[in-house]
């Protein structure tokens, strides 16, 4: 099987953070991003991955070596200029000439245990011509939504409807199966929505578009919060699945990953949960909840923080306070200093 990973989003909402790492790279529980995505379709039997891309294409050549040394092919399409996420896709075309089996497509910031069998079983049950895996979320204002009807048909989707209208339903989870015909729908060579221009004209004129709703977990990776959530419930095992590469560990009263090289001083407290990357410096009597640490982030002594994230290499001078904040990479904090 082939699928399309899109890697091409600048990562607005994820900002400080992907200033200088696109989002698909940045390390969950001290793997990068992409790495979860990548163990997933192998599993499922996708032995080819086309990597969409578009901002900061060049720091995906390394991570695309090493997913090639798991067993997997990896084509890079690049995007010389945005195409969103259809247009995404259609860029993929080249790579896809005379393939027969359905093909998958996956938003690049999705962590989920989807069933991927048994989504394309219902894909090929259906005759679909597109299948649009669903989920079901509290606040749907941020996603698309789709209105089915009773055998799973599609009828109506709405994109981001916004917290001011009513709208019920389940929402698109970023994971589609189509065949090689479907391309046909995306005008080539310019910016395409496959949300708000393509889904909507597919499902007007009543090609086959079936909706599939994910039971399991699910999460949109898209901003800091989400962000903090995913490391945290990857180290709790909230997927249902198994992630060999975790390393989890109790350390200093809390639940963490730890990477290498890193040096936790005396008197280091861990409330809740914390993921310290390698090569990181924790200072003698800091207090750390539910907190991440990216490569090389050195922090001085007596130091609170809570519910951040600190950038790499960045360095935090002794008896800082951060709170609900997101430190950019190499930052300076003078010691005494109050954030979030």
């Amino acid at each position: 099987m082939i699928a399309i990973l899109l890697n091409g989003g600048v990562g607005t909402r994820m900002r400080p953070l992907t200033i200088r790492t696109p989002k698909s790279l940045l390390p969950v529980a001290n793997l990068p991003f992409i790495h979860y995505q990548c163990e997933f379709l192998k599993r499922y039997g996708v032995r080819r991955i086309i990597l969409a891309l578009s901002y900061k294409a060049p720091h995906f050549k390394g991570i695309a070596e090493k997913i090639e040394e798991e067993g997997i092919k990896v084509d890079m399409a690049f995007e010389r200029h945005p195409l969103g996420t259809a247009g995404a896709i259609k860029n993929c075309e080249r790579f896809l000439k005379g393939v027969k089996e359905p093909i998958i497509a996956m938003n690049g910031d999705i962590l989920a245990d989807f069933d991927l069998h048994e989504i394309i079983a219902y894909h090929r049950k259906k005759s679909s011509y597109v299948t649009i895996a669903l989920a079901k979320v509290s606040d749907v204002s941020a996603f698309g939504v789709v209105s089915l009807a009773s055998d799973g048909r599609i009828i109506e989707f709405f994109e981001k409807p916004g917290s001011g209208e009513t709208l019920d339903g389940p929402i698109n989870a970023g994971l589609y199966v189509f065949s090689a015909q479907f391309l046909s729908e995306i005008p080539a060579r310019r910016r395409v929505s496959i949300e708000r221009e393509v889904f909507p004209r597919v499902i007007s004129s009543g090609k086959g578009t079936f909706g599939y709703l994910h039971s399991g977990y699910w999460l949109d990776v898209g901003n800091i919060d989400n962000y903090l959530r995913a490391n945290f419930d990857l180290i709790d095992g909230r997927l249902n699945t198994q992630i060999p590469d975790i390393r989890v560990e109790r350390k200093c009263g809390g639940l963490c990953t730890i990477g290498k090289d890193v040096s936790i001083m005396p008197g280091v407290e861990i409330c809740g949960h914390a993921v310290i990357g390698d090569g990181c410096v924790i200072g003698e009597g800091t207090l750390i909840e539910d907190s991440v640490f990216l490569p090389g982030a050195k922090i001085g002594s007596r130091c609170r923080i809570f519910r951040s994230v600190v950038g790499r290499r960045t360095e935090l001078g002794d008896d800082c306070i951060v709170t609900h904040a997101a430190l950019a990479d190499t930052s300076r904090i003078k010691p005494f200093s109050k954030l979030g």
